[in-house]
């Protein structure tokens, strides 16, 4: 038995997006986990792929006693999730240290610890050395833990923020991902053309170094762009087809072609290493025109589609949204990745101030024509970024829900569009486009395999919305709903507003504090 402190890292029970109906290893805490396993005993519990995700999860704590948690939120409509996990831990054993993290929590860190008193500490920002000091403190019975950078904790009632800590310089410095303490065997991606069971994302960089308004990147990372070199990226592709026996990988980082050096080094190391291997990554407009000359040597070497933020053609959208792209830019990169016959994911955002009915189908009609996978995201005021901020100022924001805030759901109102609207026309706007015969027919009948995959999978989702026979994942229900069975009486929701108009109390505190301070709070 091992003489390390016991600590359980956690992705809680939560919804699948039902778009992408995956289950894949989180890449932050599996790079967290390499980095604090040689001095704790850790134990990944990732209740996306557990048949009983709260009982699953209540069991699974009982059983590893562990004396601190980590506690996952990938989004803020996850934060509930987070939330509800902490206070669940808190029933088995109060005693266990819970500690948070994720840009959601680094966003909003006393809002969060005030509205979940089960959350004890909430780590900022980069989270590897900064966990590791604190899980050390709590290994040593400390008391006072103000001089380590990057936490917030409440202390009593009072709140306590320590000072950032400098980032990691050189992040390849930093091991591996610990993929060996995940159930690999347990992890599925059904659509984008990918191969379901051979499928994995991971990340190769951290941050960006554009300042697009509606990213939670700018802030979680400051503005930078630190990235990985491409003999570390293929090390890590090898050791999932030797080990795990992948084969289909999603770049998941922001901009993968972020600089023309390193993907020319990618390229080498792909070659030199001669991986079964096929894969996509996501990047900007400018870049793709930029890389024109290298994509066919990339295709060459498994790259089969580009996922791409055309956002829309209109000039104002695009200003607020501080892109830093033109309607004339975008058009030459989606012709770009279409000349070399790759596959294009066009990612569109529709909400801001100005925008109507006419300019949703200005940019469908902009995008439409060039889009194999097509997502219209809605404008979404994330908490942290500059359109939150903004949108606080301006008085948009109309839902106060943080599961809502999925870039599905409508929580803004534009100038000429309520939310009743907003709800009807985008989800029409995404029907229309994956009722196309062409789907249909690619679905079975397209020569490219990855076309024929992804086509196939939609034309499912797009059947069962037909038929009103929609996708139920049966792993998962609401946690009031897990409460409710597990005591026999109505359970109260504890997290986010009773009204979802309505701010909490807490969310008062940090609108008046964006009010007060504008867009430098």
């Amino acid at each position: 038995m091992s003489d390390k402190m016991p600590v359980v890292m956690i992705d809680p029970p939560h919804e699948i997006f039902k778009f992408f109906r995956g289950r894949m290893p989180g890449p932050a805490m599996a790079q967290l986990a390499a980095y604090i396993e040689k001095d704790f005993d850790v134990t990944i519990l990732d209740c996306t792929v557990l048949d009983d995700h709260w009982q699953g999860l209540e069991r699974e704590i009982k059983r590893l006693k562990p004396k601190a948690v980590c506690i996952s939120a990938l989004s803020s409509s996850m934060v509930y999730d987070a939330m509800n996990t902490a206070y669940l831990i808190k029933q088995v054993d109060p005693k266990i240290v819970a500690i948070c993290g994720g840009v959601h929590f680094t966003a909003i860190p006393e809002e969060s610890l005030r509205e979940c008193r089960s959350i004890d500490f909430i780590v900022l920002n980069e989270g590897d050395v900064t966990l590791h000091e604190l899980l050390s403190a709590i290994a040593a019975g400390k008391k006072d833990f103000k001089d380590i950078k990057g936490i917030a904790y409440l202390e009593g009632d009072k709140f306590i923020q320590t000072p950032d800590r400098q980032m990691i310089e050189d992040i390849n410095t930093l091991p591996l991902p610990a993929y060996h303490l995940f159930p690999m065997d347990k992890y599925l991606m059904p659509s984008l053309g990918m191969d379901t069971h051979r499928s994995i994302i991971l990340t190769t960089a951290r941050g960006c170094y554009h300042k697009c308004t509606f990213c939670s990147e700018t802030m979680q990372w400051k503005n930078t762009w630190r990235y990985r070199d491409a003999g570390h990226i293929v090390d890590e592709m090898e050791l999932l087809y030797k080990d795990f026996g992948k084969i289909s990988f999603m770049f998941g980082d922001n901009i993968f072609n972020g600089k023309r050096e390193r993907i020319e080094a990618f390229a080498d190391e792909l070659e030199k290493r001669r991986l079964p291997i096929h894969f996509w990554f996501q990047s900007r407009t400018d870049t793709i025109v930029r890389d024109d000359d290298i994509l066919p040597r990339l295709k060459r070497l498994g790259l089969y589609m580009i996922s791409m933020g055309v956002e829309t053609p209109s000039a104002t959208a695009l200003s607020n949204y501080n892109k830093k792209q033109n309607p004339e830019l975008a058009e030459k990169a989606m012709k770009t990745v279409k000349k070399h016959g790759l596959l294009l994911l066009t990612n569109i955002m529709f909400g801001d101030a100005d925008d109507s009915e006419e300019t949703l189908r200005q940019t469908v009609a902009f995008a439409q024509p060039y889009s194999d996978h097509f997502a219209i995201c809605l404008a979404t005021p994330i908490p942290g970024t500059e359109y939150h901020k903004r949108a606080i100022l301006e008085d948009r924001i109309k839902i106060f829900d943080y599961s809502k805030y999925d870039m599905l759901c409508p929580t803004m109102t534009t100038k000429t569009l309520s939310l009743e609207k907003i709800g009807v026309i985008h989800p029409k706007a995404i029907q229309r486009f994956y009722t196309r015969p062409r789907l249909y027919w690619n679905a079975f009948f397209a020569r490219n395999l990855f076309l024929r995959r992804n086509d196939r999978f939609f034309a499912k989702i797009t059947w069962e919305e037909l038929t009103r026979k929609p996708w139920v994942q049966t792993n998962y229900m609401p946690f009031e709903k897990y409460m409710e069975g597990k005591t026999g009486k109505a359970f109260k929701k504890l997290h986010g507003p009773e009204n979802p108009f309505e701010p909490t109390q807490w969310q008062k505190m940090t609108i008046e504090r964006i009010k007060k301070g504008g867009h430098n709070a």
